[in-house]
């Protein structure tokens, strides 16, 4: 196999647009046109070529519906029981095992989290997320003593996706 670099113009312009159409677009179209000339007796003979296809346009899983409920609590130590639901936004399965999560209420982050199950969401699905951590009281309330106000809970995910093209880092 060899490869073959061909010169490619985009205008700021156009990138702008393109950047625009596909924000929210779960897969792109595309197409190349162009032609190989090859120097034959004497003359250039010319071969064309055209191709067409999409690509997959690749999102982040989101999270809603984030509950915390405090299971035991003591004055150093607090087990919190965390429920959420996952969405896969892509055309194409997502695998979350390597992902990883962190637990904010606003703007304190309380523990950083490993799902209990789902190793892959399908392609538009949506699916619960379960967590048990045991996170240190006291640090949340220090935060709370220094006048850090508690928000909404949120979860932020880490590490990295499986999809049908390979590992996929978050950062």
């Amino acid at each position: 196999m060899r490869m073959l670099t061909f010169p490619v113009r985009i205008s700021y312009f156009d990138l702008v647009r393109t950047y625009q159409a596909l924000a929210h677009a779960p897969e792109a179209h595309y197409s190349i046109d162009g032609g190989l000339i090859f120097p034959v007796v004497g003359t250039k003979l010319e071969l064309p070529f055209s191709y067409s296809g999409t690509f997959p346009i690749l999102r982040p899983p989101t999270f809603s519906d984030v509950a915390v409920n405090v299971a035991d609590s003591s004055l150093f130590r607090t087990q919190i029981n965390v429920n959420a639901l996952a969405k896969n936004p892509n055309i194409f399965p997502l695998g979350i095992e390597n992902l990883g999560y962190t637990l904010k209420l606003g703007d304190i982050q309380i523990a950083d989290l490993r799902a209990a199950a789902c190793d892959t969401i399908n392609a538009g699905q949506t699916a619960p997320l379960s967590f048990t951590a045991e996170v240190s009281t006291a640090d949340a309330a220090l935060s709370l003593l220094q006048g850090v106000r508690l928000g909404e809970a949120h979860l932020l995910p880490f590490g990295s996706i499986e999809t049908p093209y390979g590992k996929v880092p978050l950062r």
